[in-house]
C-alpha cells in the first residue's frame, strides 16, 4: 500500500472524530465555562422489573441544574422526561416481556447545560407463568379445588375438559387463587383432563393434570342359586355413590331399594314347584354405571356318585356322593347286612353305605335306594362270598427239622392252626389277603413216621394242609462185612439214609474213608493197606445221623508167614573178637537168645524184619571157643540156630592158659 494512501486514511479517522465529538451530549454554550461544583446523579443506577411494571428514581442535582432523562428503548417509558435540581423520575415498563429471556435497557440522565450525565440500568425478567399444583385429583362426586397461578404477565385460561369450570378465565401479573370445579362423574371408568395456562403475549404456557375417580359400583357374586325350596341370600355392594337396585320377577324380592355406599342387598326367592329351572335379574345402577346380579332357582335334581358297590367279604363301608338340591331319603333293601347312614339329607351330601363281614363263600346281594320327590337312584350293592385257596395241601418232611412255605390266596381275614403235635409249627398264625405260610417241623428221632394237619379258617370257609414226617433211617449195603485180601485194595459202601450222616473207621492205621459225612444216600470207599502180618485184621465202619447208628465190619486176610536169616551161618570170629551182622526177615514176633554170654546180641525181639548184629568179646584163651544164637518165632514157625565160632588166643610156652595176646597171628 502507498504511503498517500495510508496518510489520506488518517485524515479521514481524525476528521470524523471532530464531528462527533461536535454532535454529542450537552455542551458549553458558547462564551460560558462549567461550573465544576454542579453536580448531577441518580438514586439507584439499576432497576428490575418482575411482575411489576413501574418503580421512582429520585434525581440529585444542583439547584437551578436543568436536566432531561431519556429511555434507550421503546418499551421503556420515563415520567417527568426533564425538570431542575433535585426531583423523582418514574420508570415504566411498557407491556409484558415478549420472551422468556430477561431483556435489558437503560435510561439516560443529562445536564441541558452542562456535559454531566448519569446511567440507570433497566432490566425486565423473562415471562413467567407457575401454578401451585400441577396435578389434580377429584373423587367421583366432583368438588372444588384451589390453585394459585403465579405470573410475571398478563394470562388467560387456554384449554379445559369440559366437565371443569374455573372461577376466572385469565389474570394479571402477580399472584391469582383460581378454584377450579368438577363435576360428578357419572361413569364407571377413570376421566383425565388438562387445563392450560398460557401467558396473553403467547410466550409460555403451564399445564395442570386433572384426574378424576370413576364410579365404584360391584358385587361379591354375579349370580345366586336358590334350590327349589326358596330362601335367602345376601349380595356384598362396594360403592362409592348412590345406587338403586330393582328385580325384574315377581318371585324374587329384594331389600333395600336404594343405598349409599357400601351395603348389602338381600334377595328373598319364593319355593318353586315347576319341572323346570327359573331365573330373575336384578340390577343396581349409579350414576350411568349399572351392574347385573342373575338369580336362577333349579328345579328338583337327584344324582348319585355311582350306581355300582362292590365289597370284599370283610365288613367296611364306602361314601356315595349325593348331589340334590331339595330333601332326599335312603333305604337298603336288605339292612341285616347292608345299612345305610344317614338315611336322608337335603341338598348335596354323603350317605355311607355299610356290610357286615360275610362268612361264607356265596356272594350277596342288595339295593340302595335314594328318593328326592318323585326322582329315584338306585345304587346295586355286591359282597363278595370267601375266596380261601393253597398251594398245596399235603407236605411231607425228612426226619430233620426244617420248613418250607406254601401260598395262601385269600380276600379276607383267616387263622391257622395245627393238629398233631407240638413238632410241627406254622407262621403266621393268622392274617388278611394273601400271604405264604411257613409250616416248619422239628428234627424226628423216632421209629415211627407222624402226622399233623394244619387247618386254614377264613369266615366257615375251611382249607386243611396234611403234614407227615418219616422216622430216621440208615441202611449200608452190605450190611454186615467187607472182607479184603491181605494186599492193599479198596471197596464202595452203599450208604441209603434219609438223615443227614458222619461215617468213621475203628482203626484209621490200615482202614480209611474217603469222606467222613454226607447227606441221603450216598457212597463211601473203604480204602486198606496192605497186611503185613500173619494175622487176619478187622475194623468197624459206623454210619451215625438223625439218632440212627450202622455198622459194618471190615476183614482182612493174613499175610503169609516170614520168618529167616541172612546169612544163615556166620564167618569164624578172630580171637580178638569182632562184629557180624545178619538180616532177619520176619513178620510174626520173635525172641533170640544167645549163649554163652561173650555172644552179644543188638536186639533181643521184634515184630518186623530187622538186622541184627552179633557181636563176639575178645577169646584171651589158647583154645578155640564155639556157642549158639536160638531164634524163636512164632506162628508154628521153626526156630532158627546160628553157631558162633572163635579163634583160640595165641599164648607164650610153659605159660598153660594164660592167656598172651599174640596179634601177628594171622586169621
Amino acid at each position: 500500500m502507498s504511503k498517500q494512501r495510508i496518510y489520506f486514511r488518517y485524515g479521514l479517522i481524525i476528521i470524523m472524530g471532530m464531528l462527533l465529538t461536535a454532535c454529542s451530549g450537552e455542551h458549553t454554550p458558547e462564551g460560558e465555562k462549567q461550573v465544576e461544583t454542579n453536580k448531577l446523579s441518580a438514586e439507584r443506577t439499576s432497576v428490575e422489573f418482575d411482575a411489576d411494571r413501574s418503580t421512582t428514581v429520585a434525581i440529585k442535582a444542583t439547584e437551578d441544574l436543568g436536566w432531561e432523562a431519556k429511555p434507550s428503548d421503546s418499551w421503556i417509558s420515563v415520567s417527568p422526561s426533564s425538570g431542575n435540581g433535585n426531583g423523582t423520575i418514574t420508570i415504566t415498563c411498557d407491556g409484558d416481556n415478549p420472551k422468556t429471556v430477561e431483556r435489558a435497557g437503560s435510561v439516560i440522565v443529562s445536564s441541558t447545560r452542562y456535559s454531566l450525565t448519569t446511567t440507570i440500568s433497566v432490566k425486565q425478567k423473562g415471562t413467567t407463568v407457575t401454578a401451585s399444583q400441577k396435578d389434580l385429583q377429584y373423587l367421583t362426586a366432583g368438588g372444588d379445588q384451589t390453585v394459585t397461578i403465579t405470573s410475571n404477565a398478563r394470562w388467560a385460561l387456554k384449554s379445559m375438559p369440559e366437565w371443569l369450570s374455573a372461577s376466572a378465565s385469565s389474570g394479571n401479573p402477580g399472584s391469582t387463587q383460581l378454584t377450579i370445579t368438577a363435576a360428578s362423574n357419572p361413569n364407571d371408568g377413570e376421566r383425565i383432563g388438562d387445563l392450560v395456562v398460557e401467558t396473553v403475549n403467547g410466550v409460555t404456557n403451564i399445564s395442570i393434570h386433572v384426574i378424576q375417580a370413576p364410579v365404584i359400583l360391584t358385587t361379591d357374586v354375579h349370580e345366586v342359586s336358590f334350590n327349589p325350596e326358596g330362601g335367602s341370600a345376601t349380595v356384598y355392594i362396594t360403592a362409592n355413590g348412590a345406587w338403586a337396585a330393582a328385580s325384574n320377577a315377581s318371585w324374587c324380592r329384594i331389600s333395600p331399594q336404594q343405598g349409599t355406599g357400601d351395603g348389602t342387598l338381600g334377595i328373598v326367592a319364593d319355593s318353586h314347584s315347576g319341572s323346570a329351572s327359573r331365573t330373575a335379574v336384578v340390577t343396581l345402577r349409579s350414576g350411568q354405571t349399572e351392574r347385573t346380579v342373575n338369580v336362577v332357582q333349579a328345579a328338583a335334581t337327584l344324582s348319585v356318585s355311582q350306581e355300582t358297590m362292590t365289597f370284599a367279604p370283610a365288613k367296611g363301608s364306602q361314601t356315595v356322593v349325593v348331589e340334590s338340591n331339595t330333601q332326599w331319603t335312603a333305604t337298603s333293601s336288605d339292612d341285616s347286612w347292608c345299612s345305610v347312614a344317614p338315611d336322608n339329607g337335603s341338598g348335596d351330601g354323603n350317605v355311607s353305605i355299610s356290610v357286615k363281614e360275610n362268612t361264607k363263600a356265596e356272594r350277596r346281594t342288595a339295593t340302595v335306594t335314594l328318593k328326592a320327590g318323585a326322582l329315584t337312584r338306585d345304587i346295586s350293592v355286591t359282597q363278595e362270598g370267601i375266596s380261601l385257596e393253597l398251594g398245596s395241601n399235603t407236605l411231607a418232611f425228612g426226619p430233620q427239622g426244617q420248613a418250607t412255605t406254601i401260598a395262601l390266596t385269600c380276600n379276607a381275614t383267616w387263622t391257622a392252626s395245627i393238629n398233631g403235635g407240638s413238632w410241627c409249627e406254622v407262621t403266621p398264625a393268622s392274617g388278611s389277603g394273601n400271604s405264604d405260610i411257613r409250616i416248619a417241623v422239628g428234627e424226628h428221632t423216632g421209629n415211627e413216621a407222624r402226622q399233623a394237619t394244619i387247618t386254614i379258617m377264613a369266615g366257615e370257609v375251611m382249607r386243611q394242609v396234611n403234614v407227615a414226617q418219616a422216622a430216621p433211617y440208615i441202611r449200608l449195603t452190605p450190611s454186615d462185612e467187607l472182607s479184603f485180601g491181605h494186599e492193599a485194595d479198596s471197596k464202595t459202601l452203599t450208604v441209603s439214609s434219609n438223615v443227614a450222616w458222619t461215617a468213621v473207621s475203628s482203626d484209621t492205621h490200615w482202614c480209611t474213608l474217603t469222606k467222613s459225612d454226607g447227606q441221603g444216600d450216598g457212597e463211601l470207599k473203604v480204602t486198606v493197606t496192605g497186611n503185613t502180618v500173619p494175622d487176619e485184621r478187622t475194623a468197624t465202619i459206623s454210619v451215625q445221623g438223625g439218632g440212627r447208628t450202622a455198622t459194618v465190619a471190615v476183614k482182612q486176610h493174613a499175610a503169609d508167614v516170614i520168618f529167616s536169616v541172612t546169612p544163615s551161618t556166620l564167618q569164624t570170629y578172630a580171637a580178638e573178637g569182632g562184629e557180624q551182622t545178619v538180616t532177619l526177615a520176619a513178620n510174626v514176633a520173635w525172641q533170640a537168645d544167645a549163649k554163652p554170654d561173650w555172644i552179644g546180641l543188638s536186639a533181643l525181639n521184634g515184630q518186623t524184619t530187622q538186622t541184627i548184629t552179633i557181636t563176639a568179646a575178645a577169646n584171651t584163651r589158647n583154645k578155640p571157643r564155639s556157642g549158639n544164637i536160638v531164634i524163636k518165632g512164632d506162628h508154628g514157625t521153626q526156630p532158627i540156630t546160628i553157631s558162633v565160632t572163635q579163634q583160640e588166643a595165641i599164648v607164650a610156652p610153659g605159660e598153660g592158659d594164660n592167656p598172651l595176646p599174640n596179634y601177628s597171628r594171622k586169621k
